[in-house]
């Protein structure tokens, strides 16, 4: 995410030129840049890719329960006078004095 007065608009970008020439590289260096892309390049298949994080948990905790290393878990039950979420503290109130300017009392710093 940006802030409007961080986004530039395109003529403001400092970017190399499109041409490759112009930019000044040669074109060997762009020939071997396009067989190796060439050469590294595949067909997706979704198939070929799968996320096994869920099943190597499921794994682990499948052999802990077969091992007998399992616990209860007690549900803690929250006070019904208690805050439903943390304490906000005020951290500029210790400043409040010193941006006020200089105290009418004990002098200078």
């Amino acid at each position: 995410m940006r802030w409007g007065g961080e986004i530039r608009s395109f003529e403001q970008l400092n970017l190399p030129p499109l041409d490759a020439k112009v930019a000044g590289i040669k074109d060997a260096k762009l020939t071997m840049a396009m067989q190796l892309i060439e050469d590294m390049t595949q067909k997706w298949d979704a198939d070929n890719f799968r996320n096994s994080f869920a099943d190597e948990i499921n794994r682990l905790i499948e052999a802990k329960a077969q091992a007998g290393d399992i616990e209860d878990v007690v549900r803690v039950e929250r006070e019904a006078g208690a805050p439903a979420g943390a304490e906000v503290l005020d951290l500029t109130a210790p400043q409040q004095p010193c941006s006020q300017g200089p105290s009418s009392g004990s002098g200078s710093l």
